[in-house]
C-alpha cells in the first residue's frame, strides 16, 4: 500500500535500511498533502514526513461513525491600501486555499475592519467554489450518468 493513502490516525512503518536496524513507526497527526504528513513518533517527537516507497500504511480500523477534525486556518495581511486574506482548510485527505483581496480607494476613509471583512468574504468564497469543484469531481468519479449538483 502507497504511504500517499495515508489518514489521520493511520500508522506508517519505516523498516530500517540497515541489516539488525529496527523498525520505525510514527502514527499520522495531520495530512499536509501531497504525500506530506505531521507524524508523531513512537518516541514522543513530531516531525513533517514525506515517506518513501520502503514505507508501509497500517490503516487504523473504523468501527461506527468516523470522527476527524476538520481545521480552518486563516492570515491576514494588511497595510493602508490593501489587504490579502488566505484561508486554508485542513482535513484528514485534503488541503484546500483560497485567497481573497481588498483595496481601499485612496479617496475613502481609513475605517477598521471593513478591508479584513472583504478580502476574508472573498477567500472563504474562493474556498467555497473549490470544494464544489472538488466535490462535483469526486462524484462524477464514482458516477456513470450526468452530473446535476443542487443548491
Amino acid at each position: 500500500m502507497c504511504a500517499v493513502d495515508a489518514r489521520l490516525g493511520d500508522v506508517i512503518i519505516v523498516e530500517s535500511r540497515h541489516v539488525g536496524g529496527s523498525r520505525r513507526t510514527a502514527e499520522v497527526v495531520d495530512v499536509l498533502g501531497r504525500g506530506r504528513f505531521r507524524v508523531r513518533w513512537s518516541d514522543g517527537r513530531e516531525t513533517i514526513f514525506a515517506p518513501g516507497p520502503d514505507a508501509i500504511v497500517e490503516h487504523r480500523a473504523v468501527t461506527g461513525p468516523m470522527e476527524h477534525h476538520t481545521r480552518l486556518d486563516l492570515a491576514v495581511h494588511e497595510d493602508d491600501e490593501h489587504c490579502h486574506a488566505e484561508v486554508t482548510l485542513v482535513t484528514p485527505t485534503l488541503r484546500m486555499v483560497g485567497h481573497g483581496e481588498s483595496r481601499r480607494h485612496p479617496d475613502d476613509p481609513r475605517v477598521p475592519m471593513i478591508g479584513e471583512e472583504l478580502a476574508i468574504a472573498r477567500a472563504l468564497t474562493a474556498l467555497a467554489d473549490k470544494l464544489q469543484l472538488a466535490a462535483r469531481a469526486a462524484i462524477e468519479d464514482h458516477e456513470s450518468r450526468p452530473l446535476h449538483l443542487l443548491r
